[in-house]
């Protein structure tokens, strides 16, 4: 598992990353984020919060790192929301101090395919996978051994997917990272790896039981089980 977290996650970042043509584009200020028109203000990234079902507790900031995140209880749930609800709950979840992703926008399409635009911190990434249980050391490695850039990073993804009984299929459709495209064959012999990761993480969060997760006329519906309580350090 760790060797998945951290070559499998990583993969399209790392074969993307030449000489110094990434970095140059980071550094230059030459990528900007891919705008979908998607923003929330914080009263609907509570009302979203709410509307998952799931009550936000702050933890000391003096809270180790380990024990920075977790979640309790269980109960039953279903629920749908579009894309402005969607970009409000990624903006919800980004008040925990060590989330990843900053900005993201999520556009449910009226062909069932999602697209996502978010920048991450690579520098947190590290934090947030010892947070949520996986070891960060195969991250550290492929970072180092290729010369990854502690930076913020624009990504783009876009395609198709859904989640029943647990288990998840994923079609990616097109993408790209700092303004580079992903090659999409890569992605293809990737994907079992990818998937296997997604679905440790559904089992790994403690309360959640996902029936069925779907995308269809510009909404995601849920039903399942969700935790009862989410606590953080923000």
């Amino acid at each position: 598992m760790k060797k998945i977290l951290g070559y499998g996650c990583l993969t399209i970042i790392i074969v993307l990353v030449g000489s110094g043509f990434f970095a140059w584009r980071l550094i230059s200020g030459a990528v900007k984020q891919k705008d979908l028109g998607l923003q929330a203000t914080s009263e609907e990234a509570q009302a979203a919060q709410e509307k998952a079902g799931v009550s936000v507790t702050a933890l000391p900031a003096t809270t180790t790192l380990t024990d920075s995140f977790r979640y309790e209880g269980s109960h039953s749930l279903s629920y749908s929301m579009d894309s402005k609800e969607l970009t409000a709950l990624a903006l919800a979840h980004s008040k925990y101090k060590y989330f990843p992703f900053m900005n993201t926008q999520i556009r449910v399409n009226s062909d069932s395919t999602v697209e996502i635009s978010s920048v991450v911190d690579t520098s947190k990434a590290f934090s947030y996978a010892t947070a949520i249980g996986f070891a960060a050391a195969d991250l550290e490695k492929a970072m180092n051994d290729y010369h990854i850039p502690r930076s913020t990073i624009p990504v783009y993804v876009k395609g198709s997917g859904s989640v029943i009984d647990g288990k998840v299929t994923l079609n990616l459709n097109s993408g790209s990272i700092a303004g580079i495209p992903i090659p999409m064959g890569l992605v293809n012999d990737k994907k079992p790896q990818i998937i296997g990761v997604l679905e440790d993480i559904i089992n790994r969060t403690t309360g959640l039981q996902a029936t069925s997760l779907t995308f269809s006329d510009g909404k995601m519906s849920f039903n399942g089980m969700v935790p009862e309580k989410k606590f953080i350090v923000e």
